[in-house]
């Protein structure tokens, strides 16, 4: 066993590491901002941030790794980081938007694809903040009481997230409010956020995945107004021409009873990765081309069928779509074409995990306490900044050094019973973070022994 002050040394030497580690992912951030204060500010209110497993910036202030003398003057600072009216939160957006580009840039991958997905973030107490919504939630599994699905106060947002680079990226993001000016429609929304993806991947192709919201036919002739491949899932009842090539004609159909009668051409096997475990499950596709009435764009249906092989599941336990009707305007021809439908559509499940990570057990983004759309955009982004960050750490610092940080945060770590997320991670650079924090602080304040009562 090493002697504390030799234990001290390696400490030391690793909180420079964590340190340089953050300043470089926050540095582009900072580059924006107009004041060389603010940008100071920012690199104090991120680690803060983390440290105290809060976004909330009074609470903050008092983990910030580097605290001045009066931790309520730095509380300050970060307030007024959110206040101040010389720059806005599409300043950071842009940046954000451009680690995108360079994360896709260094995975080298030939299509981009994006899951583009809507998420409510609640704020139940809330009556008089600015642009206030009600929403629709539906609580995911976390270590909160869980609530049965709800109308509730809070604000609607939109995300594209990268999906098939070796770790994720934020290609868009919009919090939005029904009751302020610049709102239209749902609809407009995601075309907006469809516009906002090519101009950020002006030269590469790309294929948005989503779930049943994007169900709309304005939406499909928006994606191909914009050049962008699409796979939907499709949920509404509809009227469709269906091309019979025996006949060489169209024949109308219904596309849900026509999905619901297709034999099945191509078999195969997969399994499904969740919360540590994987789900073996045998799938089956079919497909078929359509168009709608009076429109000459032709699309086209893969319908998969998914059997799971473990009996032994129950009803509670997380389990894929057993019935999917995906459209898409990628051509399908043949059954790996359609298979890759499939297989592209599920990986939209990463979004899923991500908005947990945001949530609740994660980095409580739920929890930002501001009055205002402007500073509530604000701080949303530097929670996703705490995200990307933690979601990243394993492929920056050495593998070792990762599963000592597991180990850390919990009694499972590094063992066959951890499942390998990475909420590990952020427990236990909370628990690093907060300890630099106290070291600091000792050294400004340090505890008045003399106070203490001598020994009996």
């Amino acid at each position: 066993m090493e002697r504390i002050a030799e234990v001290m040394e390696k400490f030391k030497q690793m909180d420079a590491a964590l340190k340089g580690t953050l300043e470089a992912f926050i540095a582009p951030f900072a580059a924006v901002l107009p004041d060389a204060r603010y940008r100071k500010t920012l690199h104090q209110f991120v680690p803060a941030m983390l440290a105290a497993g809060s976004p909330q910036p009074a609470r903050a202030a008092a983990y910030a790794p580097e605290p001045p003398a009066n931790p309520w003057a730095l509380a300050k600072r970060f307030f007024s980081l959110l206040h101040t009216s010389s720059f806005s939160h599409q300043d950071w957006l842009q940046v954000l938007y451009q680690d995108a580009r360079q994360v896709v840039d260094e995975a080298g991958v030939a299509k981009v694809l994006v899951a583009v997905d809507p998420v409510n973030f609640e704020k139940p107490y809330a009556r008089k903040l600015e642009g206030i919504s009600k929403v629709y939630k539906a609580t995911p599994p976390g270590s909160l009481p869980q609530q049965a699905p709800r109308i509730t106060w809070g604000y609607p947002a939109i995300f594209g997230l990268i999906l098939n680079t070796p770790h994720p990226a934020v290609a868009y993001l919009r919090l939005f409010s029904y009751t302020t000016p610049d709102f239209l429609s749902q609809p407009m929304e995601w075309m907006q956020a469809f516009h906002a993806l090519r101009q950020c991947f002006p030269e590469r192709e790309l294929c948005v995945v989503a779930d049943a919201e994007a169900d709309d036919q304005k939406l499909w002739r928006e994606a191909n107004a914009c050049d962008l491949e699409f796979i939907f899932r499709a949920t509404k009842t509809r009227n469709i021409l269906v091309h019979n090539p025996h006949r060489h004609g169209w024949e109308e159909e219904e596309l849900q009873s026509l999905a619901r009668i297709m034999a099945g051409r191509c078999h195969f096997d997969v399994a499904f990765q969740h919360a540590g475990r994987s789900i073996p499950a045998h799938v089956t596709l079919d497909w078929f081309c359509f168009r709608l009435p009076d429109q000459q764009e032709r699309y086209w249906c893969v319908v998969a069928e998914t059997h799971i092989n473990q009996d032994d599941l129950s009803e509670e336990e997380w389990r894929p779509p057993r019935s999917l009707v995906l459209v898409t305007n990628r051509p399908v021809e043949d059954n790996e074409a359609a298979k890759q439908v499939y297989t592209d559509w599920v990986q939209r499940g990463r979004i899923e995990h991500f908005y947990r990570f945001l949530q609740e057990d994660g980095v409580k983004v739920e929890t930002i306490q501001v009055r205002t759309l402007e500073r509530f955009r604000r701080m949303l982004i530097l929670v996703v900044i705490c995200a990307l960050f933690v979601l990243r750490l394993a492929a920056v610092w050495p593998e070792e050094m990762i599963r000592w940080l597991r180990r850390v945060a919990s009694s499972t770590g590094d063992t066959s019973l951890d499942r390998q997320g990475p909420y590990l991670l952020l427990r236990a650079l909370k628990r690093v973070l907060d300890a630099i924090s106290l070291l600091h602080w000792m050294t400004i304040d340090p505890p008045p022994l003399e106070v203490l009562p001598g020994p009996t």
